[in-house]
């Protein structure tokens, strides 16, 4: 991989908040693809380039996930990326690699990608870097590939950059230090909204924006909303810059934008007429409805023919998971599920999605063909209401989906859903469990691991030590565990199953 001098860059001297993002996995982006008719690479053997990598806490999770994949990170910051080189030595990762790069630098060596990722880079960088960034996946995606694009938009972004307004020239004109002016920022949101008058719309937004920025990380504003670069966008104006480089709109990144109706049948028709076909239009005008300030956009080459309406089709060749639990029974039929990471409960008394929904929550964190999955919910049904037991089975899988009460996936994740001898957890997340509470899981999700005997246990997860010797190891330790080490051990890796901490 071409390696060059690194320059400097913010991002070097206030570390950006280290996270994983589930919607820009390459499985969350082929499964979203299949469904809208794109023949996908298969992820498991995948090429990946993250744009603004950081310290690798996206890629890296990504590449413990998919073994037989390669993942490929640059980042301007060398800091970050020093880092991140760390991580790859101490988990022993042979298929992720990093460099710090200036995008303008990137060039023809780094060779074809089947997934670009650029979450969080496009509406903070000068309008040279963001047409590279067009160029790039233009030129670096192979056939079939898909690129992720995350940026601010308007209307929202008005707000926010009132806000941003207001804090740039408060802490400017009283020369606030940088390391200060995220503080001072809240500080003079909260006294205007304070100041404004009771009855007016200025005082709902300035507290709706006070909300906002108190409740994120300091370091995350300092450069979501006060860095140098800021810029936010109409979509159609980013969709007519991405189809001056031959890329197309195939969707947003969350499965809830391509499956769930959330503006109701009636306003989405109109919508329909207003753009007359225009599907760039009628995203534009959604924006408008729903008051947009972010989006997860993903992009292919034009001349790719998609298919955004006949969904059932596409669910064969996709596999079905979820996270559901039956928590009740009623004496009509009616069955809740509820999550133990999700708000709300699901209700319902078709006997199809039940069956589906009650082996799925054996399986989890597993999944199970579409095909089979049907097969197995359709075995109890009389054969006279197969066919339309089959139909209204599947608009219900598609519902639950939109709604994130079940996933879609494009291949079966190498995940346990029963507890081994010797249970293995990902290196990766072994070697977060030693420095930080919060590790990523192999389903691409983060978990807070509070309790430092939990977090111990996960590093003994290597699969060198079967239940007694981990336990023993435990008690070493933590003395006051020994007379609940065996039962507190087999909660514990009970928990760590449910959550996808565990290699299958």
């Amino acid at each position: 991989m071409p390696t060059v001098a690194a320059e400097t860059s913010p991002y070097d001297s206030v570390p950006y908040p280290s996270l994983a993002y589930p919607e820009t996995h390459p499985d969350r982006l082929a499964t979203i693809g299949i469904l809208l008719g794109l023949e996908a690479p298969d992820v498991r053997h995948c090429r990946v380039l993250e744009i603004g990598c950081g310290d690798g806490s996206n890629l890296l999770p990504m590449a413990a996930s998919l073994p037989d994949a390669e993942f490929v990170g640059i980042d301007l910051a060398s800091r970050p990326i020093d880092r991140a080189k760390s991580l790859i030595e101490r988990t022993g990762s042979k298929n992720v690699s990093v460099v710090a790069l200036n995008l303008l630098n990137f060039d023809e060596d780094f060779g074809f990608f089947d997934y670009i990722i650029a979450h969080g880079f496009y509406s903070w960088v000068p309008k040279i870097v963001q047409d590279k960034l067009f160029q790039v996946c233009s030129n670096h995606l192979t056939k079939n590939g898909i690129a992720f694009v995350s940026y601010n938009t308007y209307p929202a972004g008005h707000i926010r950059q009132i806000s941003r307004n207001l804090i740039l020239y408060h802490t400017l004109k009283n020369n606030i230090p940088d390391e200060h002016k995220v503080r001072a920022g809240v500080e003079i949101l909260k006294f205007m909204e304070e100041s404004a008058d009771e009855r007016s719309l200025w005082k709902t937004i300035l507290h709706e924006e006070c909300g906002r920025i108190s409740g994120r990380s300091p370091n995350a504003v300092s450069h979501d909303d006060l860095g140098t670069d800021y810029f936010s966008v109409y979509f159609h104006d980013f969709i007519e810059q991405a189809r001056q480089y031959g890329l197309q709109f195939i969707s947003e990144a969350k499965m809830a934008d391509v499956l769930d109706d959330r503006i109701g049948a009636e306003v989405s028709e109109a919508l329909d007429k207003m753009s007359n076909g225009d599907i760039a239009a009628y995203e534009q005008y959604l924006d408008f409805v729903l008051f947009q300030g972010f989006r997860r956009t993903l992009l292919c080459h034009e001349g790719i023919g998609l298919d955004r309406k006949n969904f059932s089709d596409k669910l064969k060749g996709l596999w079905v998971a979820s996270p559901l639990r039956h928590s009740r029974e009623s004496k009509d039929g009616i069955v809740e599920f509820s999550s133990e990471w999700r708000k709300g409960t699901l209700q319902t008394n078709d006997a199809a999605t039940i069956a589906a929904l009650l082996y799925l929550e054996k399986l989890w964190p597993r999944g199970e063909t579409f095909p089979s999955l049907l097969e197995h919910a359709s075995a109890s049904l009389p054969s006279e209401v197969l066919d339309k037991a089959a139909e209204e089975f599947t608009k219900n899988i598609l519902a639950l989906a939109g709604k994130g009460a079940i996933e879609l996936r494009s291949h079966p994740v190498a995940v346990a859903d029963t507890i081994s001898t010797r249970p293995v957890a990902s290196s990766l997340a072994r070697v977060q469990a030693r420095g930080q509470s919060v590790v990523t899981t192999i389903l691409h999700t983060q978990v807070d691991l509070k309790d430092e005997p939990t977090r111990r246990c996960l590093q003994l997860l290597d699969g060198t030590c079967d239940h007694r010797k981990i336990a023993n190891k435990l008690v070493q330790e933590y003395p006051a565990l020994r007379n609940s080490a065996s039962t507190q051990l087999g909660e514990t890796l009970r928990g760590f199953c449910r959550m996808g901490l565990l290699i299958a």
